[in-house]
């Protein structure tokens, strides 16, 4: 039996997938979804003798990792860890970009220029998500020593390097971002900016560019999409409209970065898109679809960036069908999940009645949870916001 447990991440991702063999661990929310709700359940599981097989770190974004580094700080070093054991980490730093780094040290003018830059980014972040850093995950990775992007011989988390991981014969990954063009996309991004820090020198090995990488990402934050719909709550929805309605789709490169999956686990087929754009996503559905005569079929899938129609293509759900879809987000920071994300999933012909699972009571919950809706679209909204309703058992 298969589960996936999700937890109460405000507006962020936080997952566990149950598997006989150990828990795959998908991003960390903030600090209190660590350590209110997750930190428990992986102690629990370590007193079982369970493991994390894969902890999966899908970008950089405050809502996705604050937890992940309070959660390697507990844990401490990997031979002896406090918390709950770790195979491997999956997560993408400054390291694995495409750029070439010099060996030797940067000087102590432009070193002092990137101390004092993440400084200021951290205390600008700690009064936005309530929540000290004090360090990156990739210098916590590296002191701890824990196997990092082992899969990858220790490169990027890449479809253009290994497409297929396979953990066991019962368990197996098929990886479908992010791309090395969108891993170079990042990287140009960055070093952008880096240059309007004032910053010039040649980037080497030293690890303070993966702090400087890490925060300076935290800090840039999404610009609100001009062609956003509104507020999921405002009145009655017309579904047929919406899944005409044009969207801007994203095509950020921090959400480029994602690493998003199938899973594959005893017999259960699981989309994990972490906030992955529909470019990379819907040319390798295409690809996996071009022999088959309906969309492929899965037992779970859990949207890209908790619902944002950005995120989630009208061309995935012709691609891809479920019965049940996982939304993580309050919907207090952004209006997600979208109306026409919403619009796209039950707008369409269905045998069995679709189950939306929603991590808190937001307002596309309350909007979904209409009588007249769910009869004409044959579909289900669930609340998987307690302890006792968190389990998705597949």
């Amino acid at each position: 039996m298969i589960k996936v447990e999700t937890f109460p991440a405000n507006n962020g991702d936080c997952f566990l997938v149950h598997t006989p063999d150990g828990v795959i661990l998908i991003d960390c929310g903030y600090v209190n979804t660590y350590k209110d709700h997750l930190k428990p359940v992986l102690e629990k599981l370590h007193a079982e003798d369970k493991k994390i097989l894969r902890f999966i770190i899908t970008h950089i974004d405050e809502d996705h990792i604050q937890g992940a580094l309070t959660f390697l700080s507990d844990n401490g070093d990997a031979k002896s860890p406090k918390v709950i054991r770790i195979d491997q980490i999956w997560h993408n730093s400054y390291r694995h970009l495409q750029v070439d780094k010099l060996e030797g040290t940067i000087q102590e003018d432009a070193m002092a220029l990137l101390t004092s830059t993440i400084k200021e980014i951290e205390h600008k972040v700690e009064k936005q998500v309530s929540g000290r850093q004090g360090s990156s995950l990739a210098g916590l990775i590296l002191k701890n020593n824990y196997n990092w992007n082992t899969d990858f011989r220790e490169a990027a988390c890449s479809i253009d390097y290994f497409s297929e991981i396979t953990v066991n014969e019962q368990i197996k990954f098929e990886l479908l971002s992010p791309t090395v063009k969108a891993l170079e996309k990042l990287e140009r991004h960055w070093r952008k900016e880096l240059i309007k820090l004032g910053f010039r020198e040649q980037i080497t090995k030293e690890e303070i560019f993966d702090d400087a990488f890490e925060f300076m990402l935290k800090l840039n934050k999404e610009e609100p999409n001009e062609n956003s719909s509104q507020p999921a709550s405002s009145g009655e929805i017309d579904i047929e409209a919406l899944k005409k309605k044009a969207v801007m789709l994203d095509t950020s490169p921090k959400n480029g970065s994602s690493i998003a999956f199938i899973l594959n686990a005893y017999g259960k087929k699981m989309l994990f898109l972490g906030d992955a754009i529909p470019r990379i996503i819907d040319e390798e559905m295409e690809k996996r679809c071009k022999d088959l005569t309906g969309p492929l079929r899965f037992d779970l899938i859990k949207l890209s960036h908790h619902g944002s129609f950005a995120n989630n293509s009208p061309s995935l759900f012709e691609l891809t069908d479920s019965s049940r879809y996982l939304i993580s987000t309050n919907g207090l920071s952004s209006p997600h999940p979208d109306k026409q994300t919403l619009a796209w999933i039950i707008g369409r012909p269905t045998v069995e009645t679709r189950e939306i699972y929603f991590n808190y009571e937001n307002e596309g919950y309350k909007l979904m949870d209409n009588e007249t809706l769910k009869n004409k679209y044959t579909f289900l909204p669930i609340l998987a916001d307690k302890p006792e309703n968190r389990n998705i058992t597949l």
